[in-house]
């Protein structure tokens, strides 16, 4: 709660309550790259965002939950999403386009990840050290086969971790 006064109404007035989450942080000059950007496409989605916390690797999760429109798979491969840390914003999160990605810093996953309603979990690799500041990509493949909506527009996803709980 706060409180607020002005000079022409000098009582304390309180405001209503606000909640500060633990919540994972974009970088908003970084926008989610699809390729391609077409309605009802199955694009290649690069996503970049920074944790506050660390995730565990091998049993730690990040869950990605896309907007209704975006139609998903029932079921995507390990190999279809591949994840990066010391990500930065632009072309170079990646450092080649392809997917199945051979830029030797990503790492694919190793469990096929879980699919619920517009949610898509993936478990952090045993091999994948993820630290709290950490800037991380994850890039789903066109193999994963996730179609954009169809209509044109402006859309949101959003993201959680299994050590920050509310979605960013």
């Amino acid at each position: 709660m706060l409180n607020v006064r002005t000079s022409k109404e000098p009582p304390w007035i309180k405001s209503n309550l606000y909640a500060i989450v633990n919540a994972v942080t974009f970088d908003f000059t970084c926008p989610v790259r699809v390729d391609p950007p077409t309605v009802n496409a199955s694009a290649q989605y690069t996503i970049t965002f920074r944790v506050g916390q660390a995730i565990p690797s091998g049993s730690g999760t990040i869950t990605v939950a896309f907007p209704t429109g975006t139609l998903l798979s029932y079921s995507i491969s390990s190999g279809s999403v591949w994840l990066k840390t010391g990500a930065t914003c632009g072309a170079s999160d990646f450092t080649v386009p392809d997917c199945p990605s051979s830029d030797p810093s990503a790492t694919p996953l190793t469990f096929n990840p879980t699919i619920s309603g517009q949610q898509i979990t993936l478990t952090i690799p045993n091999t994948l050290t993820i630290n709290a500041g950490d800037w991380i990509s994850i890039r789903f493949c066109l193999s994963a086969d996730i179609k954009n909506p169809y209509n044109p527009g402006n859309y949101t996803l959003q993201i959680k971790t299994s050590t920050q709980p509310n979605f960013g």
